[in-house]
């Protein structure tokens, strides 16, 4: 539902341009902590707005620590509006990615209550309940800035991205939650139902189902990018054989002219028929491996 977002999206001309940079993220969120501090709650409540809608445009990547600043500003937003538990939880996102966390060093205005709550995150140390993401294939999830192991937390905010690896574009989410955006869609993913894990290293499945086709179908496909850089280093290395053959006939010219001419030394022989061989056989090696690359790109792409 629309309600299970904390920060209100405003469309003001100040914070309605596309898309937004990690520099207009950084910015609003600082703008917020520092209103806070000032008790200008007006401030905060306009410097949230803005970054809840810089974060819906925002393409570009942010990082665990970016990722902190987002959950402390949601922390001191449930605080003002006196939700303790939504506080708490806030916390609890904070310290997962900040065992550390000290509040007293990222606020100078303080109530006593507010820090036993984020002192309380700190110690509690349970592990928030998680449920598995879809496979996007030729895509990536980042929860909370971090590459996505296969699952986002549920019940704390997380901050959750899927990057497109073909297009390079990031789309972004801050979700007072946790889960999945309502409503979650996407043309290429797989797997939206209930999931199992067998093990840290098996395959997740839908539920009810273990036949081969299932695993199959939930596998990420290939990146369209694979073949072409088959070929590529396929036509590298031929290049590369085709050169040094090229070396090995010289040598074998230089060789027999030493011969005819009976010019040169017999380690100076010696040497040219070892080049020769290294050159001559290393070129036949090279051209077979950028042959058998070139067949690969073929097969890849076919199947």
């Amino acid at each position: 539902m629309l309600t299970s977002l904390l920060w209100t999206v405003s469309l003001s001309s100040a914070h309605a341009a596309c898309p937004a940079s990690f520099r207009d993220v950084l910015g609003g969120a600082e703008s917020a902590l520092v209103a806070y501090e000032q008790a200008d709650l007006g401030g905060f409540d306009a410097a949230r707005s803005g970054l809840a809608t810089d974060l819906g445009c925002l393409e570009a990547i942010l990082e665990p620590g970016e990722a902190v600043q987002l959950h402390l500003v949601t922390a001191l937003a449930a605080w003002v509006r006196q939700d303790e538990a939504a506080t708490r939880a806030a916390f609890g996102a904070v310290t997962a990615l900040d065992p550390d966390f000290a509040l007293q060093t990222h606020v100078a205005v303080l109530d006593a209550r507010l820090v036993g709550l984020a002192e309380q995150a700190t110690t509690a140390g349970a592990l928030p309940q998680t449920m598995v993401l879809p496979l996007v294939p030729w895509s990536t999830w980042r929860v909370d800035g971090s590459l996505a192991t296969g699952a986002v937390p549920v019940g704390q905010p997380v901050l959750l991205q899927l990057s497109d690896t073909r297009s390079d574009r990031t789309r972004t989410w801050y979700l007072a939650d946790g889960g999945l955006p309502d409503g979650f869609e996407d043309p290429d993913a797989q797997g939206l139902v209930a999931w199992q894990v067998d093990g840290p290293q098996s395959l997740p499945v839908p539920s009810g189902t273990e036949d081969l086709a299932a695993r199959t179908e939930l596998r990420r496909a290939p990146s369209p990018k694979r073949p072409r850089r088959l070929a590529l280093a396929g036509g590298a290395l031929a290049t590369a054989g085709t050169f040094s053959m090229l070396v090995a006939a010289s040598l074998k010219d230089e060789f027999l002219t030493c011969q005819r001419e009976d010019s040169c030394e017999e380690t100076d022989e010696i040497g040219l028929i070892v080049l020769n061989q290294l050159t001559g056989y290393g070129g036949y090696a090279l051209v077979l491996t950028g042959a058998g690359l070139g067949v690969g790109a073929v097969v890849s792409r076919r199947f």
